[in-house]
């Protein structure tokens, strides 16, 4: 379990190594263009890379509890589950319309009743 929590955190560190260099490259190129072209590309730019900075931890620590922490259910409880909310979203569905059907004739007569 340490080496793959090493190995993640390796990745992690490589990944923010390579969005610092890809970030300092873009910056140069936005920066060499002109006044236009930082007000254009530059400011979304810095605040993406503000808003990635910003929630990088979130996110990083969202892949480990997802690939480290979550159990899954089987394959089977997964089928059995799914058969079981789609036969009650079809009978709920069914309800529903009834219900509608009843209330539709209802009004209909009380409008013919009206006239």
């Amino acid at each position: 379990m340490e080496d793959k929590i090493t190995a993640y955190r390796k990745n992690i560190r490589n990944s923010a190594l390579i969005f610092g260099l890809l970030a300092n490259v873009i910056s140069i190129f936005i920066l060499s263009q002109g006044y236009e072209t930082v007000l254009v590309f530059g400011v979304p730019y810095f605040a993406l890379v503000f808003i990635l900075h910003r929630y990088w931890d979130y996110f990083s620590e969202t892949f480990n509890e997802l690939t480290n922490q979550v159990t899954w259910p089987v394959w089977a409880d997964v089928q059995r589950l799914t058969i079981i909310v789609a036969v009650f979203s079809i009978i709920f569905a069914l309800l529903t319309w009834g219900v509608d059907e009843i209330f539709a004739k209802a009004i209909a007569g009380f409008f013919n009743i009206i006239k």
